[in-house]
């Protein structure tokens, strides 16, 4: 098994585009061409440097944080995440809901694993048994669009900081990979406050970690681009899963009201987060002065993943 190794996700993504050109076989799954590598995996050794600067990727923190929140609120909601990131229509077999949701299934009120693991975790610090399990027996024969790649996510709690394992059949480096290692960091990261521990490192195992031939040419520009500055993401606060329902409540005056909102300065994370979502609302209603003071309100760091 091959794995890579780094202290952010720039560094990881390219060091993986790389191998697979290098390494990689061709092959053509459904008819979509793509090089992959099988079995596979990474270490993220500070699950903070999760956002990929690398401005040839142009990561989109608007969906990161979109797509986050539709996760927290355990929904399957295909409008609410579709705000967002439009390509996700595309995985709908109704246009209503998506099958596949990782949020549903991880945070289902009539089977909470997200509930189910804490329990675990606090009643056995060292358990070896804090397993959500995303894929399921029944998607191997169901016929949807919209099969969940994530096979697994398992958490071990050792010298006191809580590390992530996730399992994944398939993952695609340039779409896939990035974002969901913001997610399953943000929320590894909620969960070791929860436990109050530390957060330790972040393991990512793929069956076929690839890129698709659509991808070839924005891959060989991301390993050629250099000289760009990388950021660690701040401290979540110990509380912030209190303010969780908040967000989604803003969230949702944001989205379907179309009304920006202001939070409190002494807010800081949950402000950043929010005048994100500002942003995205401004984007979509072509209101460039609105882009510019909310743009303007970011963190300096945040503000080149602000996607014109």
């Amino acid at each position: 098994m091959k794995i890579f190794e780094g202290n952010s996700m720039d560094e990881i993504e390219e060091k993986i585009i790389k191998y697979l050109f290098e390494e990689g076989v061709e092959v053509a799954p459904r008819k979509n061409k793509c090089i992959e590598i099988i079995g596979c995996g990474f270490t993220l050794k500070n699950p903070r440097n999760r956002i990929i600067y690398n401005p040839e990727r142009k990561f989109n923190l608007c969906f990161a944080v979109g797509e986050l929140l539709w996760y927290l609120k355990g929904s399957n909601n295909c409008d609410m995440i579709t705000f967002y990131n439009k390509r996700y229509s595309q995985f709908s077999d109704n246009g209503v809901d998506l099958y596949g949701a990782y949020g549903k299934r991880i945070f289902n009120e009539i089977n909470n694993q997200w509930e189910n693991i804490i329990k675990k975790l606090q009643e056995d610090s060292e358990s070896r048994q804090a397993v959500i399990s995303i894929f399921e027996p029944k998607d191997l024969t169901v016929v949807s669009k919209d099969i969940p790649c994530t096979c697994h996510i398992q958490y071990f709690i050792r010298k006191n900081k809580l590390n992530c394992i996730v399992t994944m059949r398939s993952n695609d480096i340039i779409w896939g990979t990035p974002y969901d290692v913001f997610n399953f960091t943000m929320i590894q990261e909620i969960l070791a406050n929860i436990l109050n521990v530390e957060l330790g490192e972040y393991l990512h195992f793929v069956g076929s970690l690839h890129i698709y031939e659509r991808h070839y040419n924005f891959g060989k520009k991301i390993l050629n681009k250099n000289n760009y500055r990388i950021e660690t993401m701040d401290e979540m606060p110990k509380d912030f899963i209190k303010q969780v329902p908040k967000l989604l409540r803003i969230e949702q005056k944001i989205r379907e009201e179309k009304r920006y909102y202001n939070i409190e300065k002494n807010e800081t994370y949950q402000a950043e987060l929010i005048n994100v979502l500002n942003f995205h609302l401004a984007k979509r209603l072509n209101n460039e002065n609105e882009k510019n003071k909310y743009r303007n309100e970011v963190l300096e760091k945040y503000r080149s993943l602000l996607l014109k």
